[in-house]
């Protein structure tokens, strides 16, 4: 009894049971529409249907291992489908999701008092959020956290970010995954241990079952050997049902002409696969560019730049230098390197005419609201404009 009334359970008020209601086909309803981020264009709808969010929340929790013991932590904002990868496998396995304000997040202390108060032992987030929190000096108590996991994705996973990572826990699961907005969600979750970069590379491993990977050269023709890399189309049960009010634009990128019997998604994405069969990630097709006929990934650019002595992160992006191509160069330090200590240290390892017309000094890396590294505001705040898509005919893409 509570206040005068007592309380029965909801059965016993049923005169007779309720009919169940019949069976409807899922595989031609939506089950979201999101937009993507806009980082590189404007933003598009895209209509996922149910069977292929059923897929990928599937997919996902497996590989994951998710179950009713599982505390998540949600990072990512909602209107970004990183947070989908978190939110609904942890549901769907039964567990418990902990949400804390993402404008609270951006503050460090936020995520590990929230990981050591509610006994958190899942979250993900993108690689750019990790930065924030390795530069924190309360990473040291997630070795004595319940944390067991973390996913990292949205962006390419650099090496220099898993290290330090495994440094302050040595025993964390660390998944890399991988997947277009168009893809619903993401098509890899691979677990990822110490050997597997010591090459310098981070592998994305392999699509999720019912997910197939294609690669393709400039010709068209399907790469099949190990080690070249072809730009990514990916088919099976997690493709989009298209943009929202735009079927020419979705045609564009749900291609039937690429693989017999086939819709395949273009990713855009340049990817090969190692000597073990796994896929690994190199560059956007739009971020591998030509300057004075030399190729030059600003993937890998960025990577050897943020390997020098005293960098803590670094990242490479075009600008538009009086309608030439440039780069520059945004870097983290410790405080004891200077933008010319950086330019000497980094002609050691890279040729005069790879290198950035700027290296930019700056204390952090600002983020966007679904936790991105927000470029246009580096840029901006370094009184630089970003580079015309219909400007340089100098940016092409990569040929092999």
């Amino acid at each position: 009894m509570l206040g005068g009334l007592t309380l029965v359970p909801i059965s016993a008020l049923r005169t007779e049971e309720p009919a169940l209601a019949a069976p409807v086909d899922t595989s031609t309803r939506v089950a979201y529409m999101i937009y993507t981020s806009g980082t590189t264009e404007t933003p598009k709808g895209v209509q996922i249907g149910t069977a292929a969010f059923g897929a990928a929340v599937q997919s996902t929790t497996s590989a994951l291992g998710l179950d009713r013991a599982t505390r998540t932590l949600c990072v990512s904002a909602f209107h970004f489908d990183g947070s989908y990868a978190n939110l609904f496998p942890t549901l769907y396995a039964g567990g418990a999701v902990v949400i804390r304000p993402r404008d609270a997040l951006l503050f460090p202390p936020t995520f590990f008092n929230t990981v050591a108060r509610e006994k958190i032992n899942f979250s993900g987030f993108t690689p750019s959020y990790l930065r924030l929190l390795l530069a924190s000096p309360q990473m040291a108590e997630l070795g004595d956290s319940a944390l067991e996991i973390i996913a990292l994705g949205a962006k390419a996973l650099p090496v220099a970010d898993l290290r330090p990572l495994w440094s302050y826990v040595p025993e964390i699961r660390s998944f890399n995954r991988y997947g277009p907005t168009e893809t619903t969600i993401a098509v890899t979750n691979f677990e990822l241990t110490p050997d597997m970069i010591e090459e310098g590379t981070v592998p994305m491993g392999y699509p999720h079952p019912g997910v197939f990977f294609h690669l393709l050269d400039e010709e068209g023709i399907v790469i099949e050997e190990s080690d070249r890399v072809g730009e990514l189309y990916i088919g099976g049960n997690q493709l989009m049902d298209g943009y929202w009010g735009a079927p020419a634009l979705t045609k564009e990128v749900m291609r039937t002409d690429v693989v017999p019997g086939e819709t395949v998604y273009r990713t855009g994405d340049l990817v090969y696969r190692d000597k073990n069969g796994s896929y690994v990630y190199v560059d956007r097709a739009d971020r591998v560019i030509k300057r004075s006929g030399v190729r030059i990934s600003l993937v890998e650019l960025s990577e050897i730049i943020g390997s020098l002595a005293g960098v803590t992160s670094a990242v490479c992006m075009t600008f538009d230098s009086e309608g030439e191509l440039g780069i520059i160069a945004f870097v983290v330090t410790n405080g004891g390197a200077s933008a010319l200590d950086l330019r000497r240290a980094a002609l050691e390892r890279i040729p005069e005419n790879m290198m950035p017309n700027r290296i930019e000094l700056v204390k952090a890396f600002p983020l966007n609201k679904s936790n991105k590294l927000d470029e246009r505001l580096l840029l901006l705040e370094a009184g630089l404009r970003p580079l015309s898509r219909t400007t340089p005919p100098s940016v092409t893409a990569p040929s092999d």
